[in-house]
């Protein structure tokens, strides 16, 4: 999936490294300096301590997999993005219906993070939803495609857009406007089962204004 120069690589494998051991010498650190203080000045009783430890080492490993996630995607989203951008160069993506599936299947395979897994999306652009991996009619969710086009239309940052209940499971929707310049070219809505944070919504900004935009316009270019 990834397609990414070696010596790159090699770099940016260095640098995940280097992070790692460092967060997990801080982690330490403050762990020993933690039982110092409630052991040693404050002196608590040995069960109290262990909770403490217990609560600081899972909040530690939330952390560690949140910045994991964040260091991860911006380094690796290029590459991966990469066979799409090609294959609208060679023109073997020439329709909106064929880049909204690419775009789709892309979206629910790379966006697979424990705090920002994206299940189902749906692509519209323009005037039209051009593919959905919902297998569910939208309507019937309550999910007004025209209400949103209205709402995309007249935002430029992601917004959350409701939960939603698909296959028994409940979602939260985010729609994430496509702009080129100031002209609105569709959205994207995501389904995720967690409510995103502010970095992961500007991840997704970052997505459409750095892949999305652009490659849209080559396909309505060639269609027109």
């Amino acid at each position: 999936m990834l397609r990414k120069n070696k010596s790159f690589s090699l770099i940016y494998g260095i640098q995940r490294s280097i992070f790692t051991i460092l967060y997990i010498i801080s982690s330490l650190s403050v762990l020993f300096l933690i039982i110092y203080i409630l052991y040693v000045e404050v002196q608590l009783k040995v069960y109290i301590i262990l909770m403490v430890l217990l609560l600081y080492l899972a909040a530690a490993v939330i952390l560690g997999s949140f910045l994991n996630v964040i260091s991860y995607i911006p380094t690796n989203l290029a590459g991966a993005f990469d066979p799409i951008k090609n294959d609208i160069a060679r023109g073997e993506i020439k329709s909106l219906k064929q880049f909204a599936e690419r775009l789709s299947e892309f979206i629910t395979r790379f966006f697979t993070f424990a705090f920002f897994d994206i299940e189902h999306c749906i692509i519209h652009f323009k005037s039209e939803t051009f593919h959905q991996t919902v297998n569910q009619d939208l309507q019937e969710l309550g999910i007004d495609q025209e209400k949103l086009k209205e709402l995309s239309e007249g935002i430029h940052e992601v917004i959350y857009a409701g939960s939603y209940s698909l296959d028994s499971q409940k979602f939260n929707l985010y729609i994430v406007p496509i702009w080129f310049g100031e002209e609105w070219l569709g959205y994207i809505g995501v389904f995720t089962r967690k409510k995103l944070r502010g970095a992961f919504r500007s991840v997704l900004s970052d997505f459409e204004n750095n892949y999305v935009d652009d490659q849209l316009i080559h396909i309505l270019k060639h269609e027109v």
